[in-house]
């Protein structure tokens, strides 16, 4: 059984520092609140005990990639989910500008990315320095695990895509350090780790025991990167946005995604640029597919014609949850907006 100071350890562990104690109201029950109470007394007693040094204030804005939980709300609507994130605190952490900028990187398949597209999409984020960076899904393939027959006789194997996918992390990382939000939301892709587990349990029985979780968040190293994930088809909501992988997958998906949820919202998955528009109450409604920054000539196509474009999200809140989005093309690995180029072919 964990003692209270084993808990704080794990959340110092997810914050990187010792949290304040306004994250231990936050973070833990009640109950063990009492019980740190009782056993520590004060907290530099708790503190010193973690041995670790009393953390200084947090200031808020960018210039740290280390993993600070991000503020948010779970609700359950009828049989899905939404995290609603707090604006204030999403400003707060970037140091509270005018106009919050968030920059939404669709579907990357790091085996198969379109490097000169992913090049101009980092040097645009480094000129642009934005405040968050998410990840729409299907950030890694996950082929070597597929649940689809294979389309070639190559080992199938996870790890080295793994190693591409942590050293294009780390690169993103470098071109956004202006980020003080980081956002990982899981694709059908990287859902097909669990599917793994599922068909193999007798393969990963007890190996909980020798200390080794295997999951998308420990293959990727996603909180030694800064971001924080959210589950396949979950929706997360900022301001008066919603964003999720992509749910729907017909013809006309821009209508569907918006006749379902009758609110905001933006998504990956189908690898093309779509979008709709309806009126409500509430003013114009719109829902828009992201394009992505994979290669367009996917294997299991064998050749044939598609819609898919190289395109990405920008997005700025103003502190009422409005925004502005726009939904760049990039042609041939070049990027042009704001009378300024950004051309992947030659390197990042």
């Amino acid at each position: 059984m964990k003692r209270p100071i084993d808990e704080v350890r794990v959340l110092a562990e997810r914050l990187g520092r010792p949290p304040t104690v306004s994250e231990l109201k936050r973070y833990l029950s009640p109950v063990m609140l009492k019980e740190i109470i009782g056993e520590f007394g004060t907290y530099d007693n708790l503190v010193g005990a973690l041995n670790e040094p009393k953390p200084e204030k947090i200031e808020s804005g960018a210039g740290t990639n280390k993993y600070r939980k991000i503020c948010s709300r779970k609700e359950q609507i009828q049989g899905f989910f939404r995290h609603v994130l707090d604006l204030d605190d999403l400003f707060d952490r970037a140091g509270n500008p005018e106009i919050l900028r968030l920059v939404a990187q669709p579907d990357t398949h790091v085996k198969f990315m379109f490097e000169p597209a992913v090049n101009a999409f980092l040097k645009f984020c480094q000129w642009y320095e934005p405040n968050i960076h998410m990840i729409m899904g299907d950030f890694a393939d996950c082929e070597g695990i597929a649940h689809w027959e294979p389309h070639n006789l190559a080992p199938r194997r996870i790890v080295p895509e793994m190693k591409i996918a942590r050293a294009l992390l780390r690169k993103t990382v470098e071109h956004t350090p202006t980020c003080s939000t980081r956002i990982y939301l899981e694709g059908n892709h990287e859902y097909w780790i669990q599917l793994a587990m599922t068909r193999m349990p007798e393969f990963f029985d007890e190996i909980e025991e020798l200390g080794i979780e295997i999951n998308l968040k420990t293959l990727l190293a996603l909180e030694k990167f800064g971001y924080e994930m959210f589950p396949l088809n979950h929706l997360v909501k900022i301001g008066r946005a919603h964003f999720t992988h992509g749910i729907f997958t017909q013809q006309h998906h821009a209508k569907k995604h918006l006749d379902v949820f009758k609110g905001n919202i933006y998504y990956g998955h189908l690898h093309d640029k779509q979008s709709h528009n309806q009126t409500s109450l509430d003013g114009d409604m719109e829902a828009a597919s992201l394009g992505c920054l994979c290669r367009l000539d996917a294997q299991f196509l064998k050749g044939k014609p598609n819609n898919w474009s190289h395109n990405f999200g920008i997005f700025e809140f103003f502190r009422d949850g409005q925004y502005t989005f726009l939904r760049p093309d990039i042609r041939n690995g070049r990027l042009a907006i704001m009378g300024k180029i950004f051309d992947g072919n030659q390197g990042s």
